[in-house]
């Protein structure tokens, strides 16, 4: 009867891991580690960034659907500055929206009856002042913060109103 006799490398690799493997594995993860932590770190930025985007889309969107109830709508006068006749009008299901050339005005009456923004802070225009719009805890009394949006009303009869975006805090 042969003997069957058993290799040392068939033993050694019964045993496990070497020690230089280890090392190469927890030098490989620390790498990973290195690159991959301040990755995920700056995701509250993007994130807070891309709602502020849905802000500005949610504005425009609403900027476009009250201009057509303006123009569809024989109440309103697009040619009319915020307070004249023909500048409030309903809006679907929403009452007594102030217009100012056509458009929502920058007021709590106007674009802001059009939105539904929880967990923002909305800054209140006075006269043609713009409209301030913030995520809620950051810089609500500082109208530097460069986090927000912006919605100015319409300059005049055929002009657009403005979304600006300020992005570069968030």
């Amino acid at each position: 009867m042969p003997v069957h006799r058993t290799s040392p490398v068939s033993c050694r690799s019964l045993a496990g891991f070497t020690l230089i493997e280890l090392v190469i594995v927890i030098v490989l993860l620390g790498i990973l580690a290195a690159v991959a932590v301040p990755r995920f770190l700056d995701l509250r930025a993007e994130a807070n960034v891309a709602k502020m985007e849905a802000v500005a889309g949610a504005i425009e969107s609403a900027m476009t659907i009250g201009f057509a109830a303006c123009q569809t709508n024989s109440a309103c006068n697009p040619s009319a500055a915020a307070g004249q006749a023909g500048t409030f009008i309903n809006v679907g299901l929403v009452q007594n929206v102030s217009f100012h050339y056509g458009y929502p005005n920058s007021s709590a009456a106007g674009i802001d009856r059009l939105l539904v923004l929880d967990g923002y802070v909305v800054t209140p225009a006075s006269g043609s002042s713009p409209r301030q719009f913030r995520l809620a805890g950051q810089g609500t009394g500082n109208l530097n913060n460069n986090c927000r949006v912006r919605y100015t009303r319409a300059a005049g009869p055929g002009d657009r109103p403005t979304v600006d975006r300020f992005l570069s805090d968030c």
